[in-house]
């Protein structure tokens, strides 16, 4: 039979335990049509290191992907000169042993 441990209470801080009401999200920001924005929006997937080379290394990179932003999205819904993206989904960009940069280490 084992003798049995003393152990201390801690002298613990006081804790605020006081309930605030919150608001409730009432759900997710709507389009002009009343569906959820991303309805009506266009992504774009862009690996920047084949997008478009800025500086002449034969790499893309993210001053390149700046420079063609107007190609996407020239912020004028009266032209027909972009391709009207409303959201761009970029890959990874940083040094990676794989080409897609996602096993990053």
């Amino acid at each position: 039979m084992t003798a049995p441990v003393e152990t201390e209470t801690p002298n613990l801080p006081e804790v605020d335990l006081t309930v605030y009401p919150v608001e409730p999200v009432i759900g997710l920001p709507q389009g002009t049509d009343g569906y959820p924005w991303w309805n009506d929006s266009v992504f774009y997937e862009v690996f920047v290191r084949s997008f478009f080379d800025s500086d002449g290394d034969g790499i893309g990179d993210l001053n390149g992907l700046i420079e063609k932003l107007d190609y996407l999205n020239d912020g004028d819904p009266e032209t027909t000169t972009d391709l009207g993206i409303t959201g761009i989904w970029l890959m990874p960009i940083f040094p990676s042993p794989s080409y897609h940069g996602y096993d990053v280490t």
